[in-house]
């Protein structure tokens, strides 16, 4: 549960791992999950690394976005 600006949410890496999915099926669903992880996220160091996604997908890029993805993933794994 996110509580306040700074704070990563416990259930982060599960939710990435669900972004990731999206974008690599290139799943429309990703775009409320990322726009949920981009607000809870806000004022942690995740917070960079989904704007950078969510630019690539703004340009239609889904495999650059995964692969920016992965390693926002693995270091909260």
């Amino acid at each position: 549960e996110y509580d306040a600006v700074g704070n990563i949410p416990d259930d982060i890496f599960e939710r990435l791992q669900a972004l990731l999915a999206n974008l690599e099926d290139y799943d429309t669903e990703y775009e409320e999950l990322l726009d949920e992880l981009i607000i809870q996220d806000k004022g942690t160091d995740v917070y960079d690394a989904l704007m950078s996604v969510r630019k690539r997908v703004g340009q239609y890029d889904f495999e650059t976005a995964a692969d920016e993805l992965k390693p926002i993933i693995d270091a909260h794994a």
